[in-house]
């Protein structure tokens, strides 16, 4: 009989669960909701080798290099222009001056 594999986590950005061996990133700390303004103490995010690989790769040339991927990419464009919008009107209900 085989046993049934020991899952040890759950990768923080697909979901899938995780046994050692597809393990590849833990990350551990505080973390902080910014939505939520809250912080959590003693927390382990886990990755598999996938999504930890794409996050190296997302990681290259740092901001700079984000930036300009995103500004390349319309439907980011279009995305972030829409969160601008909800947090502006976020502070307009609010009573929060935006520039």
């Amino acid at each position: 009989m085989i046993d049934k594999p020991k899952y040890i986590g759950i990768c923080f950005s697909c979901g899938k669960p995780l046994t050692l061996l597809d393990l590849a990133v833990t990350i551990e700390g505080r973390t902080v909701d910014w939505d939520e303004r809250t912080t959590i103490d003693n927390t382990k995010s886990t990755f598999c080798r996938h999504c930890a690989n794409n996050a190296k790769e997302h990681l290259k040339g740092g901001i700079k290099e984000a930036v300009k991927r995103y500004e390349n990419d319309e439907k980011t464009i279009a995305r972030l222009k829409e969160i601008d919008e909800k947090d502006k009107l976020k502070a307009d209900q609010s009573g929060i001056i935006t520039a």
